[in-house]
């Protein structure tokens, strides 16, 4: 990149990279850059009107969006959106969250962007809130089961995936899910180990999917006949030298 940075956001929107704020080791940054792969090669862009470090970076697929985060001074509620055709930043637009957020999760689904946990000063949030593009109006959802920040999350089939990060001081590997449809959270399978990790979900055309779920029955089935085979070679053994030692 142009700019060293850590603890930026990083946003895919129509085949290109966007890094967006960040930390560069001494301040919280304002810079933006893009990457184009068909260029290989990064381009500085406007920066924001705000230093961010740890904001909640996202695109509807249209925009892009830098949401809270920490300008070195004050944690930060404010939302910048990003025009890439005039390669502007435009800010107050969009309306303030309820809560001062650094390092929280974000996804899109359906027209709204979901903004849960995350942390200001010794605060750890459980709290979500949803914005509305078309309405442009904040929303306060049910908090998730467990203060969160660090983590991954994305969206998929309706539902929001919170895997690992941090709740307060400790990581974890709860994987926590939200179902948009009926605003209720749900815990399904954790992760091996506690760990912050960055999250994407993958929606594959259905003939692929199908195709993936046929090969992989085939090669299950194939392994079960295997198993079998092995059980009774085994069982064969485990009698031969039963009778043996006796």
């Amino acid at each position: 990149m142009t700019t060293a940075r850590s603890n930026f956001g990083l946003v895919h929107r129509k085949g290109k990279l966007y890094a967006i704020g960040g930390y560069d080791g001494d301040f919280p940054l304002r810079s933006c850059e893009v990457y184009d792969p068909s260029l290989n090669k990064w381009t500085t862009v406007s920066p924001l009107h705000h230093a961010r470090d740890g904001a909640c970076c996202i695109s509807d697929g249209e925009h892009v969006y830098a949401i809270g985060g920490y300008n070195g001074s004050a944690y930060l509620t404010s939302v910048e959106r990003y025009h890439v055709e005039n390669n502007t930043w435009d800010i107050d637009v969009i309306p303030s969250m309820s809560d001062k957020r650094q390092n929280a999760m974000s996804a899109y689904w359906d027209g709204c962007i979901y903004v849960i946990g995350g942390y200001f000063s010794s605060t750890y949030h459980t709290s979500v809130e949803m914005l509305d593009l078309e309405a442009n109006e904040w929303s306060v959802l049910t908090p998730m089961p467990l203060a969160r920040h660090h983590a991954g999350a994305t969206a998929m089939n309706g539902c929001l995936f919170v895997c690992g990060g941090w709740s307060g001081q400790l990581p974890v590997q709860y994987v926590d899910v939200y179902s948009i449809k009926t605003d209720t959270w749900s815990r399904v399978a954790s992760l091996p180990t506690p760990t912050m990790i960055r999250s994407v979900a993958v929606n594959f055309p259905k003939k692929s999917m199908l195709k993936l779920f046929r090969e992989h029955s085939d090669i299950e089935a194939k392994g079960i006949d295997l198993r079998r085979k092995s059980i009774n070679t085994q069982s064969s053994y485990d009698s031969y030298s039963s009778n043996a030692s006796c």
